[in-house]
């Protein structure tokens, strides 16, 4: 299966009306909530008590399925560590059993984590999107512009930010305990 035209947004591909996603993002009732709940209906593959997994409507793959939180949580760092631990325990225990239903070779697995990245409905979603070599999706290094940064520079700044948070949740820890 050839992936290719993927990189162009479906808005853009057969003459589909175009939306904003910054609007549909602020306005949108959330679908994912809706599916969760039984509203709307899905191809469920996976539940447990916290996560929900379907297959996506617009799937780049046979088999692309998204993996969310039965909590609606917007963005990754929105997650209590217990809904995180519980995401990814969630994530590991389908990942295989997705990619070999569809007799893939590999699986991409993807967050758009918040409007600037693409994501479009505020809920968290795991992509898993089963792979075959040379199938054209490329790699996810491909999203980006790329180019060469200050890489020691960058480092330096996403260190402090992390001792920051990690400062902020020890005094909060220490204020409630």
């Amino acid at each position: 299966m050839n992936l290719q035209n993927r990189k162009t947004p479906p808005s853009k591909r057969r003459g589909e009306k175009t939306h904003n996603p910054v609007s549909t993002w602020e306005t949108m009732a959330c679908l994912i909530c809706s599916i969760v709940e039984g509203h709307k209906p899905s191809h469920m593959v996976y539940e447990d008590a916290n996560t929900v997994a379907f297959l996506d409507v617009r799937p780049v793959a046979p088999g692309h399925t998204l993996l969310v939180p039965r909590t609606h949580v917007a963005r990754l760092e929105d997650l209590t560590p217990e809904q995180a631990e519980a995401l990814f325990a969630a994530l590991y225990r389908i990942l295989n059993p997705v990619r070999e239903a569809v007799g893939a070779d590999a699986t991409t697995v993807g967050v758009n984590n918040g409007p600037g990245s693409g994501q479009e409905i505020q809920h968290v979603h795991i992509h898993i999107i089963p792979r075959h070599r040379g199938d054209g999706g490329g790699v996810i290094q491909s999203l980006g512009p790329g180019g060469r940064v200050d890489l020691t520079e960058t480092a330096e700044r996403i260190k402090k930010k992390i001792a920051s948070m990690t400062k902020r949740s020890s005094d909060s820890n220490q204020q409630t305990g």
